[in-house]
């Protein structure tokens, strides 16, 4: 990696060198899969420290990675911000970071005949910025390399101990550049180095562009980066085990469900010609066996380059790209692009062949859902006829999923007639109807990219019970989707605890089963895990993608169907009209926007969002008491990305009277922010109602006050919060 850091490093190994009295580092944590043979996936324990240089916190152990790097992390994605500004008024550019095992570890990947996985949104980076995700041989506690000679020992825990192939801060180590690049241009590189001469490192580039392949890689190109896309790198042996040596590195991409391979593989003769001058003379490729083999650590950079305007990644003048030194400039990027950012998502290593999707999966089209906003300016007819919505990497900003009022076609006939159901004033009377008329037209739907997965669901015990049903789910473009395809199951712990406690309320209750009332249902899992188990759901979800696979999902299993009541609308404080958006990279984790003018509203919402159109809420209070079931809610799920608030405020009847005895609700202070609420006003509603707060789980011993539930998403960025009602507890 070309980066060189001009920094008093004396200054950053006193300000945050490990000594017996300091307190450590509470690191985010990010999502990470190690996959087998067969495309098996299982999560594995992993976080991101802040590299020391970039940690301007005068708190390290509590330094808010968003507010001092534009860091945030969560097992959704790791997004890195360009500019930064600062609450203290000062201002940062970019980050590094490293993958963690654990709070005093850097993870180790051995990597020998095995492959490296991500999917990246870079459509945010411009020329002249590096998105970098590569490996360097530092030692897994960060010890090693002492910055400054002092004798103060450096640790992992504290984001120290870097090394590479470029010797930054002075400390030469093998580094292997997976991924170097940006909107425009990218690069693979591995770094070798002759273990006789300290500085003394060499590397191999393959750069798409450089190679003359200009309609590769970039925006509209065959690997098309105004979307995201999941990059895959095999680590290819003699003989095809981790025993034997280093022969090929092999890039593949995968986009809209199709993988592109690069059109020339990386393997010594390549070498012979792309390489530097003395990669070759000191080993090749075959020198990065051992680095592989012992295992390397993960780091994920995002910088400019104030000495060589990134030239040699995507600069006219090195024929590595299309951009000019001019509009490389650091100052020039940073007044022009200030937003720059980059999203990562899906970390996964493991056998060849096993992270990344094979096509198995069922895919569809569909041609049921409303038409696309035909008088929107911006969408693009031609890339996406307007009676087959698919939303997914295709998809440009604008392009809505739906029309404000609801159109369904019997696509099995051309001459067929549309059917209207318009949102009535009472949304729970026109539900059942809303999703009987879909379930006329069930062997017609067929929604674009999505695939469908059969689940079965085991209780753990001496006498298990389990269940089964099909649940419709979104491709590659949504997190939780992905993680069902894979795993076959979402957040386990919180599915196995809410069926537990919903049982505990029908035995305590003296009933057979109890009630869910689940607000933000997605594509519905916990609503259709809890119905399979014979109990009864109300779920509100009003992003119209959600809607439509949830719905699929009812009309194939009438089980599910007979415990749910489905009704197609958000909640809020108000009834208002919204406009629904999400991010590329998890197209169907929804976030509104509510008001007057939902024009306004739709040009307010930027580049790197999908658009799901305009939709609706309603109050709870103003229909709770026309639905039976919500009498005798025992749990309540509340997942509404920073709306939980104003859905509490329009809930405030129903809170008091019916008072669920288990709550769980995701929490993000960033997304409270988001619509001027905070943690605070959250935490006082339910104090006022009884309500015990804890973290994670109902069963653990600690309840927190606020200040504590604040100190402790401040750190985590995302947190489940469990409430027990002290009433119910107490009978």
């Amino acid at each position: 990696m070309h980066l060189v850091i001009a920094l008093v490093a004396s200054l950053v190994v006193f300000a945050y060198g490990q000594n017996a009295t300091e307190k450590l580092e509470i690191h985010p944590k990010v999502g990470l899969q190690k996959c087998a043979k067969g495309g098996t996936c299982k999560s594995v324990n992993a976080s991101v420290v802040l590299d020391a240089i970039w940690n301007w916190s005068s708190n390290p152990a509590g330094a808010d990675y968003l507010k001092t790097a534009g860091v945030m992390s969560n097992m959704s994605a790791l997004t890195q911000k360009y500019v930064v500004k600062r609450p203290d008024g000062t201002s940062g550019v970019g980050s590094r970071l490293y993958i963690m095992s654990n709070d005093m570890t850097y993870y180790q990947f051995p990597l020998l005949n095995q492959e490296f996985t991500f999917t990246i949104d870079a459509s945010a980076v411009p020329c002249g910025v590096n998105s970098a995700l590569y490996l360097v041989s530092m030692n897994a506690d960060g010890t090693g390399n002492n910055r400054d000679g002092t004798g103060l020992l450096t640790n992992a825990n504290g984001g120290q101990g870097y090394c590479d192939g470029a010797g930054v801060g002075g400390f030469w180590c093998p580094e292997m550049d997976i991924w170097e690049g940006n909107s425009v241009s990218s690069t693979m590189t591995p770094h070798v180095c002759d273990p006789t001469a300290n500085a003394t490192c060499d590397g191999c580039h393959h750069n798409p562009y450089r190679l003359g392949e200009k309609n590769f890689f970039g925006v509209g190109k065959t690997v098309d980066t105004k979307f995201p896309f999941t990059v895959v790198t095999q680590f290819i042996t003699n003989d095809g085990t981790d025993k034997g040596f280093l022969t090929e590195i092999r890039r593949k991409y995968v986009q809209n469900g199709k993988v592109i391979p690069n059109k020339q593989t990386m393997d010594e003769a390549f070498c012979a010609k792309a390489g530097g001058g003395n990669f070759t003379k000191i080993g090749g490729l075959k020198a990065m066996t051992e680095p592989l083999r012992k295992a390397m650590v993960a780091t994920i950079a995002f910088w400019d380059d104030k000495n060589g305007q990134m030239e040699w990644l995507d600069g006219v003048g090195a024929g590595a790209g299309p951009c000019t030194k001019a509009e490389s400039e650091p100052m020039t990027i940073q007044a022009t692009y200030p937003d720059a950012q980059v999203v990562f998502t899906d970390f996964k290593y493991g056998d060849l062949d096993s992270t990344y999707p094979a096509g198995a999966l069922v895919s569809f089209r569909i041609f049921f859902l409303p038409s696309y906003t035909a008088s929107d300016p911006r969408m693009n007819a031609e890339r996406v006829p307007q009676h087959v919505p698919d939303v997914g990497p295709g998809t440009q900003k604008g392009t809505d999923l739906q029309d404000s009022t609801r159109k369904y076609t019997d696509g099995a006939s051309a001459a067929s007639t549309t059917t209207e159901f318009k949102l009535r004033e009472n949304i729970v009377d026109v539900a059942p109807i809303w999703l009987e008329g879909l379930c006329r037209l069930s062997q017609a739907i067929d929604i674009g990219g999505s695939r469908v997965k059969n689940i079965t669901f085991k209780l753990p015990g001496q006498k298990p019970e389990s269940s089964s049903f099909r649940i419709y789910i979104e491709g590659d473009t949504d997190w939780v989707s992905r993680y069902i395809a894979i795993d076959g199951y979402w957040e386990m712990p919180k599915s196995i605890g809410m069926l537990e406690k919903l049982a505990h309320v029908a035995k305590k209750r003296n009933a057979t089963k109890s009630v869910l009332l689940d607000i933000g249902s997605n594509v519905g899992w916990f609503s259709s895990l809890v119905a399979s188990f014979g109990h009864k759901v109300v779920s509100f979800e009003m992003m119209h993608r959600n809607q439509a696979l949830f719905s699929k999902t009812l009309c194939e299993n009438p089980a599910l169907k007979s415990n749910i009541r489905f009704i197609p609308s958000g909640l809020g404080s108000v009834k208002q009209k919204c406009v629904a958006y999400a991010a590329k990279h998890n197209i169907l984790n929804g976030i509104v926007k509510c008001g007057d003018d939902v024009d306004a509203i739709r040009k307010s919402i930027g580049n790197e969002f999908v658009l799901h159109g305009e939709t609706s809420v309603i109050r709870l209070d103003d229909v709770w008491r026309q639905i039976p079931e919500l009498n005798n809610v025992g749990y309540l799920k509340l997942d509404t990305e920073g709306f939980e608030m104003r859905v509490l405020s329009g809930a405030a009847e129903f809170m008091k009277v019916v008072r669920p005895p288990f709550i769980q609700v995701e929490m993000s202070n960033f997304m409270l922010e988001r619509f001027n609420n905070s943690l605070k006003q959250v935490v006082d509603f339910f104090t006022l109602l009884d309500y015990e707060i804890r973290v994670e789980s109902f069963d653990d011993s600690k309840i927190y006050t606020y200040e504590e539930l604040f100190a402790r998403l401040g750190r985590t960025e995302l947190l489940d919060i469990a409430l027990t009602h002290k009433g119910f507890a107490e009978s």
